[in-house]
């Protein structure tokens, strides 16, 4: 199994725009083989 993490320093007036994220999810799942699962975090705490 085999794990990427990809870090994004986006600034918090930018943040609304992670929600291009949801609108390619399931893209990323159905067309990377072996994907299972992908998550994103944008709370300050993860940034």
């Amino acid at each position: 199994m085999v794990y990427l993490q990809i870090t994004l320093m986006i600034e918090r007036t930018n943040r609304a725009a992670a929600c291009i994220y949801q609108q390619y999810k399931e893209t990323f799942l159905e067309k990377i083989q072996g994907a299972k699962s992908k998550t994103q975090l944008v709370r300050d705490e993860e940034v």
